[in-house]
């Protein structure tokens, strides 16, 4: 699986999961919000063992990863968050998991880094996401 298959499976799980976890969120099921953030960590483990790989990328590839990629699993994933904070049982339960997608999350900021790519600055100029939810999960997108 190459760099952008493992952003576009993190993306496309979040999404996939969304709705469940709302649902899920608002009638209490910490099990199934528990299950359902497995499978996005699963993903999130993919897209870290990914950018571990020595890859060789041009400016312009390197663009598209930080400006499209990365921004839509900061988006996507930050819903999730969003809702899960909403409930405190729910973000208790699931703290442990959260924190590892925190983890998995600020890998994917160090590579950023790595490649020349700023995700603090795209994340300063991009309006609506909430650094302090991911603060909450030990992410700042500033180089570590």
């Amino acid at each position: 699986m190459n760099l952008f298959q493992s952003f576009e499976g993190l993306h496309a799980a979040v999404d996939m999961r969304l709705s469940a976890i709302n649902r899920a969120c608002e009638t209490g099921k910490m099990d199934i919000v528990e299950s359902k953030l497995q499978g996005i960590l699963k993903k999130f483990i993919l897209l870290v063992q990914a950018v571990d790989h020595p890859w060789q990328l041009d400016d312009g590839s390197i663009q598209r990863v930080g400006d499209e990629y990365f921004l839509e699993v900061v988006i996507s994933f930050q819903k999730v968050l969003s809702k899960i904070t909403r409930y405190p049982k729910v973000a208790l339960h699931c703290h442990p998991i959260l924190i590892t997608c925190g983890s998995s999350l600020k890998s994917v900021v160090k590579f950023l880094f790595r490649i020349g790519y700023d995700p603090l600055s795209l994340i300063k100029n991009t309006v609506g996401v909430d650094k302090r939810l991911f603060g909450g999960i030990g992410v700042t997108f500033a180089a570590a």
